[in-house]
């Protein structure tokens, strides 16, 4: 019986240690990596068996934040529909738009569609000159050097260049894991995990190089607060491409979040529409 006891004994102690957290600071490789769609240069982290960008992303989709590439405050123009169809009467001498595109556009116009739905059909046919002025949003561009884009969820997927993902849910929890976070803490959701391993994501001495920046980001929220700019040098916000459907119209996807004042790392859902946060591209080691 004392045998079968020390044995129990032996067997939860070792499950103990096993669940403990306890911080691993990896040999880091560094690298860089230049995006051949812009030429933007990023510096990279190989840690453990991953190689992840060790800045956010920077590249713009062609309609900026039409296409959810947001910058800090920045919000789409409001322009009514006869404002707009006064651009297009604008760009129809100068840039020969079609009489047939015209007095399409004309009559959508007189129907009561709004100039984003109009937009939305005649979009492939504007002369790209019409489309840089429509699209032009006067972007935060010292927050852009600094931090790069707040992607939307849509946007964050379409915006990885060639050989690169977005990270899943998988990808993070193992860069955790090898951070040293225990397996207890790892599947936890909705609030700070681990200790000690989002200090060393964060930028400066103490950290490994992945560099995470307070840059804040687009969140949820309701009533008056809805999709606000929030948090800017509090906290770090990232997207992971792991996303399940809600309800039949919502879609919510699983973020990290390092702090300020926290030495863990938050895993939560948010909601997918109207939000925004940051995008750093992972990929094998041996790829």
């Amino acid at each position: 019986i004392m045998r079968k006891i020390l044995l129990i004994i032996s067997l939860f102690a070792l499950w103990c240690c096993q669940n403990e957290d306890k911080v691993i600071r990896p040999d880091v490789q560094v690298g860089n990596f230049t995006d051949e769609r812009d030429q933007i240069t990023y510096r990279c982290v190989t840690i453990g068996n991953q190689v992840w960008m060790a800045e956010n992303l920077r590249f713009r989709r062609d309609e900026g934040a039409f296409d959810g590439c947001w910058t800090w405050n920045e919000k789409l123009p409001k322009l009514t529909t006869k404002q707009f169809v006064k651009l297009v009467e604008d760009y129809w001498v100068k840039f020969l738009i079609s009489d047939d595109l015209y007095l399409k556009i004309d009559k959508w116009n007189q129907d009561g569609y709004s100039y984003e739905e109009i937009i939305d059909k005649v979009r492939d046919q504007l002369p790209k000159e019409l489309l840089d002025e429509f699209y032009q949003t006067n972007p935060n561009e010292e927050f852009l050097k600094e931090f790069g884009y707040l992607y939307s969820y849509e946007a964050a997927m379409a915006a990885v260049p060639k050989g690169w993902r977005l990270p899943t849910d998988e990808d993070w929890q193992e860069l955790e894991r090898t951070l040293g976070m225990s397996g207890k803490e790892i599947s936890l959701m909705n609030q700070w995990r681990g200790n000690g391993q989002g200090d060393l994501l964060k930028s400066g001495e103490s950290g490994i190089g992945f560099d995470a920046l307070m840059c804040g980001g687009k969140l949820f929220g309701t009533g008056e607060k809805v999709n606000v700019y929030s948090r800017q040098g509090a906290n770090a916000y990232f997207w992971s491409a792991s996303a399940i459907a809600e309800t039949d119209s919502t879609q919510i996807a699983v973020v990290r979040s390092v702090g300020m004042g926290e030495s863990g790392i938050l895993r939560f859902y948010s909601r997918t529409d109207g939000t925004a946060y940051s995008v750093r591209c992972v990929k094998n080691k041996e790829d």
